[in-house]
C-alpha cells in the first residue's frame, strides 16, 4: 500500500506517540513535536502516512542553483527495519515530481540508513554535522 498524504491535526496522536521517543533518543534535537505539528499545519512540510509508517518531507532549494530537492527530514515505522523511504520510493519520486523537484533527499540521524540508501541507488552528496555554540556575553 502506497502513503497516502496525511492530515496533521487527525493524525496527531499516533503521530505525538511516534515522535517523543525519538526526541529523547536524540536529545540534541532542538525543535520539539510541536513544532513538526506546525509545520506540517502551516504547509512548510508534508505528511505520508501509510498503517505503519509515517514520512515527513519539504521542498529545500538550492541558494545558487534553484534546484528543488524533495526532502524527508522525518521518517518512523512501527517496527522492523527503518526502510520507510526505500520502500516505497516510486511513490515518493513521483511525489517528488509533482512539486517540480529534481532530487529526493533524507536526513537522517539512523546509524545503518547510509548503507540501506547506498546499497539502492543512492549516493551521499554531504555529511551534515553541527557544534552548538557558546552563548557569548555581553
Amino acid at each position: 500500500m502506497n502513503p497516502v498524504v496525511g492530515n496533521i491535526r487527525k493524525e496527531w496522536d499516533w503521530v505525538k506517540e511516534a515522535l517523543e521517543p525519538m526526541f529523547e533518543q536524540f536529545h540534541w534535537v532542538d525543535f520539539r513535536p510541536e513544532d513538526v505539528y506546525a509545520s506540517c499545519l502551516n504547509g512548510e512540510s508534508i505528511l505520508y502516512t501509510t498503517d505503519e509508517t509515517f514520512a515527513i518531507f519539504t521542498i529545500e532549494e538550492h541558494p545558487v542553483t534553484s534546484k528543488k530537492t524533495f526532502l524527508c527530514w522525518l521518517a518512523w515505522k512501527k517496527k522492523g527495519s527503518q526502510d520507510v523511504i526505500a520502500k516505497h520510493i516510486d511513490f515518493f519520486e513521483s511525489e517528488a515530481e509533482k512539486y517540480d523537484c529534481e532530487r529526493i533527499g533524507v536526513k537522517t540521524a539512523i546509524n545503518g540508513v547510509e548503507k540501506l540508501l547506498l546499497n539502492t541507488g543512492w549516493r551521499c552528496d554531504m555529511k551534515d554535522f553541527s557544534k552548538k555554540i557558546k552563548k557569548l556575553k555581553k
